[in-house]
């Protein structure tokens, strides 16, 4: 019981800190930019996040499911040859863009040009930095897997902001772009500095660019797993980009990160959960499988509600902390809330196909939702405007989770229902007992 509370507090206290540094960046960003710029940067931190995973290649569930299974000196050799793949691929794509921006791209063509100048320069760091985060996922560090992934960006940047802002009343959204990069440099250099202090270091003088065929193989279907995922979580937003201007895409960014904030106990409960799930499924115990989700489930379930429902009421007053002009959209931030209420009610199924091996039904899941996507976009985001895409990424989002849940059913044999009960309890503690 001890250390299930602990666990708790721990991911419960980072993934806090994470999700309202995220927002308070944002809260900085809206109200000390104009609309115009601020859609820009919220923009731009958006497709960051995105390319992150892009560029990590599949290796973020990988790590979680293969590294703890390692001896040491393999986990070495493992995280050493994924973490070279990642440098190699981001330094590829970032020159590859500059040959492009030299050759062909013409900075006034747009200020989205302008600004993907900046991205390509910090999305290494960044990158390494969430990948390193992972692994100290891997190895229930979670405070740490917390402040690589986002936590120590948004905290340095939002410091630097507040400095230059004191020292000048007007700050050119460049500034903002520059303490970016810094951000990103500093966060890296000292998750490299704490990773080395618990015992995992990259080696490049004894590793393989190739993994074991059985986990390329996993990896690859890992990775378009990911791919698909993106489509569907970001796919009507960047397709919405088209069709909207800045200022409306500093709405819906502003909007889409409020609603988000709620993913964070999500992501708590997949964090403490992970590992669970991973010695489960490893034994074979489909019961004490069943038992563990469905507890972790009934937790999210009864935190999560009465959240979205005071959301939901004090929407308006809540979105204007962004600034007064935002008050009107409230409707927007109303809609995601319903998409991100489906996206907590069905729980981890996402990570329980993964982990039990099915892969492959996340990779169709993922496909369909993506032609929804691919027919509702446009004429969504072209009609519609910030209602129609906002309306189209919440039923994406219920979409490919209700379609997940019921895979979870046919593949695992259980509905992942939240039900609470003096054995399912049990069944938690004596898990964490033995870990």
């Amino acid at each position: 019981m001890k250390n299930l509370l602990i666990s708790l507090f721990s991911v419960g206290f980072s993934k806090v800190l994470s999700a309202f540094s995220g927002l308070a960046l944002t809260i900085l960003v809206t109200n000390t930019l104009s609309a115009e710029d601020a859609g820009y940067f919220l923009f731009i931190v958006t497709l960051s996040f995105v390319l992150s995973v892009i560029y990590r290649q599949g290796s973020d569930n990988l790590i979680l499911r293969e590294f703890n299974l390692l001896e040491d000196n393999e986990k070495v050799k493992f995280a050493t040859t994924l973490w070279s793949r990642i440098l190699a691929i981001s330094i590829i794509f970032s020159l590859f863009y500059w040959f492009l921006r030299l050759t062909f791209l013409d900075i006034s063509f747009s200020r989205y040009i302008y600004s993907i100048d900046y991205l390509s320069i910090f999305i290494i760091p960044l990158t390494l930095l969430n990948f390193i985060g992972f692994i100290f996922q891997s190895k229930s560090k979670f405070i740490m897997a917390s402040f690589c992934q986002t936590f120590a960006v948004n905290i340095i940047f939002i410091i630097c902001v507040l400095i230059i802002s004191f020292l000048s009343h007007e700050v050119e959204l460049k500034y903002y772009y520059y303490f970016y990069i810094l951000s990103t440099i500093i966060s890296l250099t000292f998750a490299i500095y704490i990773l080395k202090k618990s015992n995992v270091k990259f080696n490049l003088d004894n590793y393989s660019f190739r993994l074991r065929k059985d986990s390329e193989t996993t990896r690859v279907i890992f990775y378009q797993s990911t791919l698909l995922g993106l489509v569907v979580q970001w796919g009507i937003y960047f397709i919405s980009v088209l069709f909207l201007n800045p200022s409306e895409i500093a709405v819906l960014s502003a909007c889409n990160r409020f609603a988000f904030v709620l993913g964070f106990i999500l992501t708590i409960v997949n964090t403490v959960s992970i590992p669970l799930f991973v010695k489960e499924i490893k034994k074979g115990a489909n019961n004490s499988l069943r038992e563990i989700a469905c507890s972790f489930s009934f937790i999210l379930a009864s935190v999560t509600l009465p959240l979205i429902i005071i959301l939901f009421i004090y929407s308006k007053e809540l979105i204007g902390i962004f600034g007064e002009h935002y008050e009107e959209y409230f409707l927007i931030l109303q809609i995601l809330l319903l998409g991100q209420l489906g996206n907590v009610l069905t729980g981890s199924v996402g990570y329980l196909l993964n982990l039990s091996g099915n892969e492959k039904d996340v990779r169709q899941v993922s496909i369909i939702v993506t032609l929804f996507i691919l027919v509702s976009a446009f004429p969504s985001a072209h009609y519609g405007g910030l209602i129609g895409v906002s309306i189209a990424i919440s039923l994406s989002i219920l979409l490919q989770n209700l379609s997940l849940f019921v895979f979870v059913r046919y593949r695992l044999g259980f509905w992942l229902v939240p039900i609470l009960s003096r054995k399912n309890i049990n069944t938690v503690i004596k898990a964490y007992r033995n870990d």
